[in-house]
């Protein structure tokens, strides 16, 4: 893909409309767009250095400077404009980050297996192959984007400019995941992403954990209904100890007089 992204940029330097671009190297539009305003258009040519100056003239320059600095007051200071804190924004506009999230959907399909050529290859039942097919995640587009975590594409997704692209393309996902649910293969690891990336509940986990719950309290119970049984008895053991003591103690005292 990047020799094929090379080819591209000789052919866009060289004036050639996108769509012509996209025919020539059989890519889709989108991903010609893609290239041009992540890679080709922030090409800059680098600056010429200027001239070294002499170190007299320098020594010079920086006394004139240095006599003709202000000095610094409290009302200077406050009044100097302040830099700003942040980096600057990755996307300016929404156009930018839906035409690099079409770009991510459109390299999750995939190419179709082709010989020397050219020609599409068929399996035993007469599909054409398709190779590099990968499964669209959140994490993925989130890199595709150009950031360095999914919490960043989520800190795009809170503000208003942005929210409806990025939901969208997070719905898109989900949706994938959401098919996988109806597969043999991969069940598994969509029931899991749905859980974990988009709050997914399953009712019968749910409900095997409520009656855990209910048996650990019904437990405790049991077992607090036994200390107190236990103190119960105790009480009346000791209830009849001193019964027992009592009429030989009137015994003795009678016995005295």
């Amino acid at each position: 893909m990047a020799d094929i992204r090379n080819k591209a940029y000789e052919d866009f330097k060289a004036g050639m409309s996108y769509p012509d671009i996209a025919n020539k190297h059989n890519v889709s539009l989108s991903t010609i767009k893609s290239w041009a305003s992540r890679h080709w258009r922030n090409k800059k040519v680098q600056p010429v250095q200027p001239h070294k100056k002499s170190a007299t003239a320098t020594s010079a320059t920086a006394k004139n400077a240095t006599a003709r600095k202000p000095k610094r007051t409290k009302k200077n200071i406050a009044d100097a404009p302040k830099n700003k804190v942040g980096c600057p924004p990755f996307y300016k506009t929404v156009d930018e980050m839906e035409i690099v999230i079409a770009d991510y959907f459109e390299t999750c399909k995939g190419q179709l297996l082709k010989d020397d050529d050219g020609e599409l290859i068929f399996d035993k039942k007469g599909k054409p192959i398709w190779v590099g097919v990968k499964p669209p995640t959140i994490t993925g587009l989130a890199l595709h984007l150009g950031f360095n975590s999914r919490q960043a594409l989520i800190n795009y997704q809170n503000k208003p400019e942005f929210n409806y692209a990025v939901t969208r393309a997070k719905a898109r996902c989900e949706e994938y995941a959401e098919q996988q649910l109806y597969t043999r293969d991969g069940a598994r690891g969509a029931e899991f992403t749905l859980s974990r990336n988009f709050k997914w509940k399953d009712p019968s986990k749910e409900r095997e954990i409520d009656l855990k719950e209910r048996e650990v309290d019904l437990k405790e119970q049991a077992v607090s209904g036994e200390d107190m049984g236990a103190t119960v008895q105790g009480t009346k053991d000791i209830l009849i100890k001193v019964r027992e003591i009592a009429p030989r103690a009137n015994e003795d005292n009678d016995a005295n007089d």
